[in-house]
């Protein structure tokens, strides 16, 4: 066996007998990788406390010749990203995006740099305002998809490779793979969309991850930017994401407790009042 360290974040595990466990790993410089880890069932384990999902770990692996799972030797937690887990709607979208590479991610063929990409937003999900989420989460799909060598085709037609104007009707199909003009759209499938939405896709896949925070889209881009979840990336991977409906439900339950706290709360005018008559 041969012995080997990468930086690494733990995408999900499984049970392996009465003790140990297997635990998938997207690494820096050796992508997805399988690992036991032994003895991590056992309550006072070394190595349970850095084999939860989301954890960003620097493990010490044997490789083996003769299976492709290997084993852990040592195990050091460098993030736990408890600002993650202690908000349900930001731990929604780190499963979705840790299943999205579940999803498209194969074996060693990982670019080195889609780890980085990956790191990097979920620094950013712990800080980033709530309200900042989907915008980061469009950016994210985008940049990996473009890694990964999926990237829609956003110059013109995918059809007749027509260019883009703004004043003409685009229709973007995930079946496609990218924009279709009027006409092409005609006889295959895809949902209209604005030019600023297109603009949007071109942009977010390149900006400033740090600058997405002061970025604000209007309800119409934000609507028609999830077709990107809802249809783009479920024709690349051909099946669905399902994380992605739990987090339009956490999103859903949040909104309608937020509704329920303003109508039933009195306005500040009230208070007052009571308290002059008091």
């Amino acid at each position: 066996m041969k012995l080997y360290k990468t930086d690494a974040i733990v995408l999900s595990d499984s049970d392996l007998g009465d003790q140990d466990k297997i635990i998938t790993l997207l690494s820096h410089r050796y992508g997805k990788i399988r690992a036991v880890a032994k003895g991590a069932r056992r309550l006072k384990s070394r190595f349970a406390p850095a084999m939860q999902m989301l954890s960003y770990v620097t493990a010490v692996l044997y490789k083996s010749k003769r299976i492709e799972v290997d084993t852990f030797n040592e195990c050091k937690i460098n993030s736990s990203f408890l600002g993650i887990r202690n908000e349900l709607l930001r731990l929604a979208y780190g499963y979705y995006s840790i299943e999205l590479i579940m999803k498209c991610v194969h074996g060693a063929e990982t670019p080195p740099f889609l780890f980085d990409l990956v790191l990097k937003i979920l620094f950013l999900l712990e800080k980033i305002p709530k309200e900042s989420l989907p915008v980061l989460m469009r950016s994210f799909e985008l940049r990996m998809l473009t890694i990964l060598g999926y990237r829609p085709y956003l110059a013109g037609c995918v059809e007749c490779h027509q260019k883009v104007e703004k004043n003409r009707r685009v229709f973007f199909s995930g079946y496609e793979g990218g924009i279709l003009c009027a006409n092409c759209s005609k006889e295959k499938r895809g949902k209209l969309v604005s030019f600023e939405t297109i603009q949007w896709m071109k942009f977010l896949r390149t900006v400033s991850l740090d600058k997405l925070a002061n970025l604000k889209l209007s309800h119409r881009v934000s609507e028609e930017l999830k077709i990107i979840p809802k249809s783009y990336i479920p024709h690349r991977v051909g099946e669905e994401v399902l994380s992605y409906t739990f987090i339009e439900t956490v999103q859903a339950l949040e909104t309608e407790v937020e509704t329920a706290k303003k109508t039933s709360s009195p306005s500040t005018e009230t208070r007052v009042s009571w308290i002059d008559q008091e």
